[in-house]
């Protein structure tokens, strides 16, 4: 049977290895650390808590994430167990020792035959070969594989948003006009020609020319500054004898 690839030793990571070997299938979990460590985490075990060590209400009666807590419990989860042991007191939340913990994590999952911890950083997408695969790296993803992921949710979200060439014409064509309104030499003028042709844009294509063709008010914009007053209203007139 072919492995499932779990890329995260964290909580995400930790449980989902866990929950996949009790079934019987057999996992490998990928965890970076300590060969490449990051800016919060102190140590290399698996499960580290690097902000808090609460895991907030522990009600199942009067809260949700208490209630959440004990379905986990029911499904014999492996954090919920090493929370409960390592439980230190926090009144009615869930607050755990933080080496305890993650050791306590650690163990159960170095204990389990069927998972295989394979301390080496995954920098790129997961290989062809690899049939089932867990991303589960969280904020704290290396960032050649946070890269390679924004990758291809950028070609995912591409036919969605129709990307094209021409997508950021309109805003440079604003920008443009309310530089040169304002004074292409004079950067608060710019921005002050930007508002005005934000505000002249609105206005026009809602009570006059329709929002179809309201782009072309910062052409009108354009032409008529560069013929009035090439330097704009806040830019310096040079003169310069040839």
């Amino acid at each position: 049977m072919q492995p499932i690839h779990i890329i995260g030793g964290g909580l995400a990571g930790s449980e989902a290895a866990w929950q996949v070997a009790s079934r019987g299938v057999p996992v490998v979990l990928h965890e970076m650390r300590p060969l490449r460590s990051t800016a919060v985490h102190k140590t290399g075990g698996l499960a580290e808590l690097v902000c808090s060590n609460s895991f907030r209400s522990d009600d199942r009666e009067h809260n949700a994430v208490g209630l959440l807590h004990e379905e986990m419990r029911r499904l014999d989860s492996l954090v919920m167990r090493a929370a409960d042991a390592n439980q230190v007191p926090a009144g009615g939340a869930l607050a755990v020792d933080r080496d305890g913990f993650s050791q306590a994590v650690g163990a159960a999952l170095e204990a389990q035959p069927l998972v295989r911890v394979s301390r080496e950083e995954i920098a790129e997408l997961p290989p062809a070969e690899w049939d089932s695969v867990i991303v589960a790296t969280g904020p704290l993803t290396s960032p050649g594989l946070a890269a390679a992921i924004g990758a291809v949710a950028g070609m995912m979200a591409a036919p969605i948003v129709y990307l094209d060439p021409n997508m950021m014409g309109g805003i440079l064509l604003y920008s443009f006009a309310g530089a040169v309104l304002g004074g292409i030499d004079n950067p608060w003028g710019a921005v002050l020609g930007g508002f005005v042709v934000g505000v002249l844009e609105n206005l026009v294509g809602a009570y006059l020319v329709g929002a179809e063709v309201k782009l072309s008010v910062a052409l009108v914009i354009i032409v008529g500054v560069l013929v009035v007053r090439p330097s704009g209203l806040f830019g310096r007139r040079i003169v310069a004898r040839v």
